[in-house]
């Protein structure tokens, strides 16, 4: 038995091709357009959601995340490429700014939110120096955060 190539088969050293997928999403009119901006950016939310949940549990590394000279440096190479992609970018960015914006820390709007809910149960508003305390840890955390990725894209950017 004498073993004989496959003419047929893609890429005979690793059998496999892996091409893009690049498909045009074109809108047909004006209410289709918002439509399928409302899609991608209901599909973009949930995946914020869903990676901010597996970063808890440890599932991905918070070492993935980038900060503001991240942000700004690919800003710059995506600027040189094609505005669309650039507009693009930029409403990623606010969309995720967004999403951690109404996240349950004190200092955002969430945890105003979690604070207002609260009231509207208990009938009355939290104590002052519990909000005053709460306020201070969420601070603490965003600065933390801060920092953490500010290290994170020096040591990515620069090092």
């Amino acid at each position: 038995l004498q073993t004989v190539d496959d003419e047929t088969w893609p890429l005979d050293d690793r059998g496999l091709r892996f091409t893009l997928d690049t498909r045009m999403h074109k809108a047909e009119n004006m209410a289709d357009a918002l439509g399928m901006g409302m899609h991608r950016t209901i599909r973009t939310v949930r995946i914020i959601y869903q990676n901010l949940y597996a970063m808890v549990f440890g599932r991905v590394s918070a070492f993935t995340m980038s900060g503001p000279l991240t942000i700004a440096d690919v800003s710059y190479r995506i600027a040189g490429e094609a505005l669309w992609q650039f507009i693009l970018f930029i409403g990623m960015i606010n969309v995720n700014l967004a999403v951690i914006n109404f996240l349950p820390i004190p200092v955002l709007d969430g945890g105003h939110m979690v604070f207002l809910i609260y009231e509207k149960i208990r009938g009355k508003p939290a104590p002052e120096s519990v909000l005053a305390a709460a306020m201070y840890i969420g601070l603490a955390c965003i600065l933390a955060l801060m920092c953490f990725v500010l290290y994170l894209d020096a040591k990515r950017l620069i090092f």
